[in-house]
C-alpha cells in the first residue's frame, strides 16, 4: 500500500561514484526559483559534496531514468509531453523507433528536435483512441510518467494497452486520491491487479524519493 508523502531527493554522485542524497519536503530541483544549496559529506570517501539544484535536478532526472533502462524495440510514449522519457530512450537506449503520444498540441514545438529524427513520431490523439491509432504499429512496450491518474476510465485503457504492446509496460507516478486534478481515484495496488487479471506478470514499487510516487513494471 502506498504511503503519501511529500518527499523529493536532492542529490548527486560523488567524485569516488557514491550517491549522496537527502530526502526533503520543501523545493523541487526542477524548479528554476529554487536557490537551494547544501553540503553533505560523503560516506564512502569522507569527502564533502556540494549539492546545487542544476546538479539536484540533473540527479533527479537520471534516477528517473534508471526505472526505464530495459527498453527496446518499438516504444510508445504515452502522454509524451516535451519529450522528457522519448528524448531519454532515444539518445541513451537505441530503440527501432519511438512513438510520442500526447493530446496537447503545445507539445509539437518542444518536440521539435525529435521530430527530425527518423525514429520518432509524434501523434497529437487521445489516449482513448490507443486502440485505433495503433491497431496496425507493432509496439514492444509502452511508456508513460505521470499520466495514469488523468485517465478517467481505467479499465478500458489498460484493455487497449494490453491489446496494443507485445512485451513490456513501465509505469511511473503519483497517488494523492485528495488531488482535486486527478480523473479517477485507482490506487496503483488496484492498477496492478487490474493488469494480472488481463495476464500481466507485475512488480509494484513504492518510491521514497518521489512525491507519493510509485512505479508499475508489467513484462509478458
Amino acid at each position: 500500500m502506498i504511503n503519501q508523502h511529500n518527499n523529493i531527493i536532492w542529490g548527486k554522485k560523488c567524485t569516488c561514484g557514491q550517491e549522496c542524497f537527502i530526502l526533503q519536503n520543501k523545493y523541487h530541483p526542477w524548479d528554476e526559483d529554487v536557490d537551494m544549496e547544501i553540503t553533505i559529506v560523503c560516506n564512502k570517501c569522507n569527502n564533502k559534496v556540494t549539492i546545487d539544484r542544476e546538479s539536484a535536478s540533473l540527479y533527479y532526472d537520471n534516477k528517473i531514468y534508471s526505472y526505464f533502462k530495459d527498453i527496446k524495440g518499438h516504444v510508445l510514449d504515452i502522454g509524451c509531453g516535451g519529450g522528457f522519457l522519448s528524448r531519454f530512450i532515444l539518445n541513451n537506449l537505441m530503440p527501432c523507433k519511438v512513438y510520442g503520444l500526447d493530446v496537447d498540441e503545445g507539445c509539437i514545438e518542444e518536440l521539435n528536435d525529435l521530430a527530425r529524427e527518423d525514429r520518432f513520431n509524434f501523434n497529437k490523439s487521445n489516449i482513448k483512441n490507443i486502440k485505433t491509432d495503433y491497431k496496425d504499429v507493432h509496439i514492444d512496450y509502452i511508456v508513460c510518467r505521470d499520466v495514469l491518474m488523468f485517465i478517467e476510465n481505467i479499465d478500458n485503457f489498460i484493455d487497449d494497452i494490453s491489446n496494443t504492446t507485445a512485451q513490456g509496460l513501465r509505469f511511473m507516478g503519483w497517488y494523492i486520491p485528495t488531488n482535486k486534478r486527478i480523473k479517477n481515484n485507482v490506487s496503483p495496488d488496484e492498477i496492478a491487479l487490474k493488469l494480472k487479471e488481463r495476464g500481466w506478470s507485475v512488480n509494484v514499487e513504492y518510491l521514497d524519493w518521489y512525491k507519493s510516487g510509485y512505479f508499475i513494471n508489467c513484462d509478458r
